[in-house]
């Protein structure tokens, strides 16, 4: 969810930043170190803020994003995970 709101925001649905996107992954990673060092899983007080913000702007962009560019940006996600890049392809 956290990428798929940055791929919409880069086609102008939203707002996001490649260093907000940054932060928040170290803000996640840090939460998965901890849940799985001491079995506490949670995002605490900075980090709660900064992923509120992405849930919110995903909420909205689910609401004004068309369903095309929401498949695209889950395509590309996809792409990504596959190990393959994820930018934009060219339209034909």
């Amino acid at each position: 969810m956290m990428i798929l709101t940055g791929l919409l925001a880069e086609t102008g649905y939203g707002e996001a930043t490649f260093e907000q996107m940054r932060e928040a992954e170290a803000v996640i990673c840090a939460a998965f170190d901890r849940g799985r060092e001491a079995g506490v899983w949670t995002l605490e007080g900075e980090g709660f803020e900064q992923f509120a913000v992405i849930v919110s702007t995903y909420d909205a962009q689910l609401r004004r994003a068309p369903l095309a560019a929401i498949v695209e940006a889950s395509d590309r996600l996809e792409r990504f995970r596959a190990g393959e890049s994820f930018e934009r392809r060219e339209q034909a």
